[in-house]
């Protein structure tokens, strides 16, 4: 059956292995990125915080706390995918 349908199937989506030293310090700069997001967005949401006046300075508070060191990481780990 699998013969049958594996034309059909699109590409896998890749498995990124993180090494030891990169899920360290994915996982923390995940978490603090996540419960800024979660308490934040729903400040825009409900208009607590304007998004014409705060989003610059909330996408810069995100570079600050590691989004692009993040980004980096997981740009490494595609890469060491896509070489396999």
């Amino acid at each position: 059956a699998l013969e049958i349908l594996t034309p059909y199937l699109g590409p896998s989506h890749p498995v990124l292995a993180p090494t030891d030293s990169e899920a360290a310090e994915t996982t923390q700069i995940s978490a603090d990125l996540n419960k800024y997001i979660q308490d934040t967005l729903p400040k825009f949401i409900v208009g607590d915080l304007s998004i014409e006046d705060e989003w610059d300075n909330f996408t810069e508070t995100l570079r600050s706390m590691g989004y692009d060191r993040l980004n980096e990481i997981v740009q490494a780990q595609y890469k060491r995918w896509m070489a396999r």
